[in-house]
């Protein structure tokens, strides 16, 4: 049962969409990447639609949601492993409001992902290019 006469369930996947675009403008994501499996019925609508999951400095990232008796908040948890990450053994950051400015959400995923302001966003070729040198200099480590 949905408790909020607003946002409606729609309008905070949009947020939570939007804030997703944001961690992907900032992180490479596994060249296969890593679709986290379903939670339980029990869970919240949110873990049942699925979860998408960003690489960044070798800490893995994801958007969740804290429902709030009054609204809900957002949070971008991170796991310190791809084997922590497929166990759901996410920490949350500081939540914030759904309801932000682009601008202000854009800083809370820099805050977040620990995004230096000078950095620019990543176009999606130099995102793939980055994963693929990242995949072959781990497979050349091995070799080692």
């Amino acid at each position: 049962m949905w408790h909020y006469i607003t946002p409606s369930k729609q309008q905070l996947l949009a947020t939570m969409q939007k804030v997703e675009k944001m961690i992907a403008e900032f992180c490479i994501a596994p060249l296969e990447l890593l679709e986290l499996p379903p939670l339980k019925e029990t869970t919240y609508f949110y873990e049942r639609t699925g979860k998408h999951c960003w690489e960044r400095n070798g800490t893995y990232y994801r958007v969740d949601v804290i429902f709030k008796l009054w609204k809900p908040f957002l949070t971008v948890a991170h796991a310190d492993s791809v084997e922590m990450a497929k166990k759901h053994q996410f920490q949350n950051s500081k939540p914030f409001p759904y309801d932000l400015s682009d601008a202000e959400l854009l800083q809370q995923v820099r805050l977040a992902l620990h995004v230096p302001e000078d950095e620019s966003p990543l176009s999606p070729v130099k995102r793939f290019a980055n994963a693929c040198t990242e995949k072959h200099e781990k497979e050349y480590e091995k070799t080692k």
